[in-house]
């Protein structure tokens, strides 16, 4: 496991971790004075659990649940199941 930071163009700072080359646990998401922006979970790139997006003053504007890279709530609020075909 080997953990990352980067500055992104917009001036937010990004930290995670990768595993095999791929993003792994919890990634978070800083605004430039260093305010949550995002916090996001993956396992081995596939999105999982409750990400969640902050405004620059702090405060939950979002959240977005996975399940096994689907998503299956926004803001609370059920989404119907994708069917694969």
């Amino acid at each position: 496991m080997a953990a990352y930071e980067l500055i992104r163009s917009d001036g937010c700072m990004v930290r995670g971790e990768i595993v095999a080359q791929k993003v792994h646990g919890i990634v978070r998401v800083f605004w430039p004075d260093g305010t949550p922006r995002e916090v996001k979970g993956y396992d081995m790139n596939t999105p999982t659990g409750t990400h969640t997006t902050y405004d620059a003053e702090g405060q939950v504007i979002e959240t977005i649940e996975y399940l096994a890279g689907q998503v299956i709530a926004v803001n609370g609020q059920p989404m119907p199941p994708i069917d694969a075909e």
